[in-house]
């Protein structure tokens, strides 16, 4: 009884902590609905993410930064083969603790603390993530820190083979190491890697498209773009991307199309209506250009780079004190923004000109 009355305030201090971690988590939007992902789905794929865990523990391959939930359902002789083999091995652990109680606590420790993130209350888009197996495995391999000195006779000879096993098994896994740290070299290794080793992977296509843009591969950043929105048409940062390369490869028409499927989907996406009017003011669409900034400053007032471009919209419609005053707002936010520095000289000699 005292040992369970010494751990109370653990106890209290970990629900208080969860608590403000999901109240945090559900203002910021993570938190996932049941009409987003039905309770149904995240039930299956818990029981099936304790195997893979395990897996990955085992002999850990195909890891990526990414995992998606698969698209449709999940496949039922997984579900049950997962949860059979979870109960199976539960039972037997219950059998055997009473005798070898590192049994238990090592099973209920990887069962318990992987608990709180298997995904019955889903923060975010992964099925699963491998940062959430680290504190959970110890658990498991305190059952095998206990079982494997046991299952050998004593002596010289039990000695040589768990040190003969230990070394065999460390440079085993210094060379996968050594293979998995190739895919972390630059962005574009580490999300190819992740859209070879899963399927479906929109998470990777969207975020390959961007270093592959600003490398200067649109054709390839434009195509990944597409794919993640095949997966997930209403994806919105595969719309902003998608858009901004097909601003830069010169379709302009289409770009402008696609920030705005991204602003029909949340009108709130500021970076997509900065972009949207950008794309506006080099069309020279100065007044649509001028009204999209305005949107996008009401919801991030604070923002210098939306205050410098308004402030070129308004000068190229002769509207110079207005926009004289946002150039003045970008530097008062930005005292370094060089742009806005440079454009208010302009539209300053432009003013005095046009007196």
């Amino acid at each position: 009884r005292s040992l369970i009355f010494e751990k109370i305030p653990f106890f209290v201090l970990s629900g208080a902590s969860s608590t403000i971690t999901f109240i945090v988590q559900r203002s910021g939007g993570a938190i996932k609905t049941t009409d987003e992902l039905s309770f149904g789905i995240r039930l299956a794929n818990a029981f099936i993410s304790y195997i893979r865990y395990i897996h990955k523990m085992l002999w850990p391959s195909r890891l990526v930064m990414f995992y998606p939930y698969p698209e449709g359902t999940l496949p039922i002789r997984q579900i049950l083969g997962a949860i059979v083999l979870l109960c199976a091995v539960t039972a037997l652990v219950l059998w055997l603790g009473r005798r070898h109680k590192y049994l238990l606590v090592g099973w209920l420790w990887y069962l318990g603390i992987l608990a709180p993130v298997i995904g019955l209350v889903q923060v975010g888009n992964q099925a699963m993530a491998d940062r959430y197996s680290y504190v959970s495995i110890i658990g498991l391999f305190v059952i095998v820190a206990w079982l494997l000195p046991t299952s050998f006779a004593t002596g010289t000879c039990r000695k040589f083979i768990l040190a003969l096993s230990a070394g065999i098994i460390l440079s085993v896994l210094t060379v996968c190491t050594g293979f998995q740290i190739r895919h972390w070299r630059n962005s574009i290794a580490l999300f190819r890697h992740a859209l070879e080793s899963t399927d479906n992977n929109y998470i990777a296509h969207c975020c390959i498209a961007e270093p592959l843009r600003q490398s200067g591969y649109l054709d390839g950043a434009i195509f990944h773009n597409k794919e993640a929105l095949r997966i997930r048409p209403d994806y919105l940062e595969a719309h902003n991307g998608l858009a901004i390369a097909l601003f830069e490869k010169g379709y302009p028409s289409e770009a402008i199309t696609h920030f705005s499927k991204a602003l029909q989907i949340d009108p709130g996406f500021v970076e997509a209506r900065g972009n949207l009017a950008s794309a506006l003011a080099r069309q020279g669409r100065f007044e649509e250009a001028v009204s999209q900034y305005r949107k996008a400053l009401e919801l991030m007032p604070d923002n210098a780079t939306i205050h410098n471009g308004i402030g070129v919209a308004l000068g190229k419609v002769g509207q110079y004190d207005q926009a004289i005053f946002h150039f003045r707002r970008a530097l008062q936010i930005n005292p370094d923004f060089s742009d806005a520095r440079n454009n208010l000289t302009y539209t300053l000699s432009r003013q005095r000109k046009a007196r």
